[in-house]
């Protein structure tokens, strides 16, 4: 969700502040504008997502002997562990990104772009699961959850990953089409 509200202040703040109406002015191919600023969005958050990583790394070890918990198991496949952990995380950060970043181009107002996508992921999901369990695996807060968790037991790493795919191409799908025939100079 941080990701989500990250990148909806993102796209929204060129609205607010009226740079996107100079940008387009400079940039007459708005597509380039668009693919730009998502390339600036997955490069930050890469970054956090290795910051994240990396803290969590630092304050594994201490936490566990604090604990007493046992790290013998702990050193079999690190290397592979951590990217897998990392890439798992990145792939569900970067497709709540494109959620808030389509959520933000639709309203053009990053507190509604947040308030939408944890409304719906906090009140209309948990309605909808308690409906229907079946249909909860396949919405997005699940799925995602699914992705950067690796799989869960209702839904593989596989099916969350292809679900991530296809909620990312759609969302960018969208927020390309309103990005290059809404008129900007509103």
């Amino acid at each position: 969700m941080i990701t989500l509200s990250f990148w909806a202040i993102a796209a929204a703040s060129d609205y607010s502040t009226g740079l996107i109406r100079l940008l387009a002015a400079a940039q007459p191919h708005r597509w380039r504008l668009l693919l730009g600023k998502i390339g600036a969005l997955l490069i930050w958050t890469a970054l956090a997502t290795t910051l994240a990583a990396a803290v969590n790394l630092a304050a594994a070890l201490p936490s566990a002997d604090a604990a007493g918990i046992s790290t013998e198991l702990w050193m079999d496949d690190v290397v592979g562990d951590v990217a897998r952990a990392w890439m798992n995380s990145f792939s569900a950060s970067v497709v709540w990104g494109v959620i808030g970043l389509v959520l933000a181009l639709l309203s053009r107002s990053s507190a509604i772009a947040i308030s939408v996508g944890v409304g719906w992921v906090l009140l209309i999901e948990t309605i909808i699961k308690t409906a229907s369990s079946d249909a909860g695996k396949w919405l997005p807060g699940t799925t995602l959850t699914a992705l950067a968790q690796g799989g869960t037991d209702d839904l593989t790493f596989a099916g969350a990953f292809l679900i991530g795919c296809i909620y990312a191409a759609v969302g960018l799908t969208i927020g390309l089409v309103i990005f290059i025939r809404r008129p900007i100079t509103e």
